[in-house]
């Protein structure tokens, strides 16, 4: 394969500013004669390089030229075309797809994990729960089992034990809740769902409104967020975490060196989280400017990094460029307008874990 993945395109991309307006949402009016703009390339590399990583006899997609098929990278891609609102479909490989993410569940136990490495990645059972679950809704398909480890957690008392047995400020990471999601989402015991909230909201630091309470960790302040939107809830001290999110902004307009996970998740803070509670919105709009200023030279520039880096990082660069559209749909216009749905519960319904819960 030739390094050239962003297919030669990154030259003949044209400036934001020289496409006529666009109607609210960032979609081009059906059916006007328009020019392909950087969403548009970006969705079309996009959906050139993910097949180049498509292994049809496994019926998975590789990370890498170097790293073959895992899990990881086969859930990415379903998540990164929903993010890009990919609408190409070619049966056999959905087939073969689908069947590939339902072998990777333990027969006996219901555990979702990713491969190791060197060939995957580290992150925990209960992000892969999660990642595999709405991947399937994605594709269509169903995860076969109840995964038989979440059954301690699916009663009110049970889950107040959950949280108890484990080190909030410690050694216990956020992806371990974010495995809990399937259940939220399926779950229609309140007392169950007023339960969760509480115990996440008791790991809250009140003065900066962040998460957990001995430091800021953008990423759980990011997903415990979303599960608060999820069901329409507002997280507490709303006001506080954009504070907290605005300080934290680097002079290139990212909120790292790169624009990884971080980014995104702050993205989805300050364009989500200000018109709920009425609070710095002029200030967040300005911090998402600079931050598309990054964007826009970065897709132009520097995309076939990502591609050769794989797939989950490209994943976060989707959304973020789909958290800008929905600020600014007039300067991010595409065919087809990004979508973020991490908040859907209806992307994590499940009927194996649905029937479990009644």
């Amino acid at each position: 394969m030739q390094r050239r993945i962003f297919l030669g395109r990154a030259a003949s991309i044209i400036g934001l500013a020289s496409f006529p307006r666009t109607p609210a949402g960032g979609q081009e009016p059906k059916g006007k004669q328009r020019t392909r703009t950087l969403l548009d390339e970006f969705r079309e590399s996009l959906y050139r390089w993910s097949e180049r990583l498509w292994d049809g006899a496994r019926g998975g997609f590789r990370q890498n030229e170097q790293v073959g098929v895992n899990l990881m990278s086969t859930t990415d891609i379903a998540w990164i075309r929903h993010a890009v609102n990919e609408e190409r479909r070619d049966d056999v490989q959905r087939e073969r797809w689908i069947a590939y993410l339902r072998r990777a569940q333990d027969p006996h136990t219901g555990v979702v994990a990713y491969n190791a490495p060197p060939r995957g990645h580290t992150h925990n059972d209960g992000h892969c729960l999660w990642h595999t679950v709405r991947a399937l809704r994605l594709l269509g398909g169903e995860l076969p089992l109840f995964p038989q480890y979440l059954q301690e957690a699916t009663t009110p008392a049970g889950l107040k034990m959950w949280f108890a047995a484990r080190d909030w400020e410690g050694t216990a990471h956020h992806h371990e809740v974010l495995g809990l999601v399937p259940v939220l989402a399926n779950h229609n015991d309140a007392e169950w769902t007023d339960t969760f909230f509480r115990e996440i909201e008791t790991q809250q630091n009140s003065a900066n409104g962040c998460w957990p309470k001995t430091k800021v960790n953008v990423s759980r302040t990011f997903a415990y967020s979303v599960m608060h939107r999820g069901l329409k809830r507002i997280p507490p001290a709303a006001e506080r975490i954009i504070d907290t999110m605005l300080a934290m902004q680097s002079p290139n307009g990212l909120w790292g060196e790169q624009p990884t996970f971080h980014t995104m998740d702050v993205a989805y803070l300050l364009v989500r989280l200000p018109p709920l509670v009425s609070h710095r919105e002029a200030d967040c709009r300005a911090a998402l400017a600079r931050l598309g200023r990054f964007m826009q030279r970065y897709v132009k520039e520097e995309l076939e990094g990502v591609m050769q880096e794989g797939t989950h990082r490209m994943l976060a660069v989707a959304h973020t460029l789909g958290l800008l559209q929905e600020q600014f749909p007039d300067e991010y216009r595409s065919e087809r307008a990004y979508q973020f749905g991490w908040d859907v519960p209806e992307q994590y319904r499940c009927a194996v874990i649905a029937r479990r819960l009644g």
